[in-house]
Parts: structure tokens; sequence; C-alpha cells
């Protein structure tokens, strides 16, 4: 018993050194800054224009920027791999006609309340998350 917990206490600490060595001090953390949305409320059928980011703190970076829908769905409008953006807003093999308008706006087809959610990570997968909401009638 005493040789089962003497072994637990050397991997307990052991652990502990790598925890630290692996929590050394990287690059700084992602910032993003989003531009607001143009209003918060619209009616169904309303185009909605993707607000604008920037991402500062850090050389590399994948910045996505998510839908959430009242019915729980999750729609990827653009993907950026430090600057490269591929749009998916308007891509109609991914997404319904009716839901596309442009690569940087789409069409609110249903009533409620939906976020707009910009996900950076950084080098070392250090997330930052901004969301901005808005609801349709």
């Amino acid at each position: 018993m005493k040789k089962t917990i003497a072994i637990l206490l050397a991997a307990a600490l052991i652990a502990a050194v790598l925890l630290i060595a692996v929590s050394a001090e990287g690059e700084p953390k992602a910032a993003i800054t989003v531009s607001q949305l143009s209003q918060t409320e619209y009616h169904r059928g309303d185009a909605v224009q993707i607000p604008s980011y920037t991402v500062e703190g850090v050389t590399e970076y994948t910045a996505d920027v998510l839908l959430l829908t009242p019915n729980a769905e999750i729609i990827l409008l653009s993907h950026d791999k430090n600057g490269s953006i591929t749009y998916y807003a308007n891509n109609t093999n991914l997404y319904r006609a009716s839901f596309c308008v442009s690569d940087t706006s789409f069409c609110a087809e249903r009533k409620g309340e939906y976020t707009l959610r910009y996900v950076v990570y950084d080098k070392e997968y250090n997330r930052t998350v901004t969301e901005l909401r808005f609801a349709v009638d």
C-alpha cells in the first residue's frame, strides 16, 4: 500500500513539473475587435450585414464567424487563416438559396434570437470569443 501511494505521489509530482514546463509564457493571446451590427432588430426576410473584425496581438491566427440560429443550427459564415478569408454565407452548395445574399450578408429567414459568434485561435490554440446578438420578428 505504501509503495502504491509513493508511486502515485511521484507521478503527481512529475505531472505538476511537466504542467509548469508546458505552461511557459508564449505569444500573447489574440484580441478581436468587432464592428457593431447596423441594427439589432430585423424583419423576417431582411438581409443582415456581417460586421467586420480585426485581430490584434498575434502574428498567426485562425478566425471563424458563426451564426447561431433560433432553431439551434450553427452556420459557418467565414473562415480566416492569417487574413486569407474563405466566405461561406453565399455558398448555395452548403446553404439554402433563400439564405444566401452575398459573401458578407445573409437573409434572416426565421423569427427569434440570433447570435453572431466570432472565434479566434492563436497558434497555441488560445481562444477568444466575441458575440453579437440580434432579433428577427
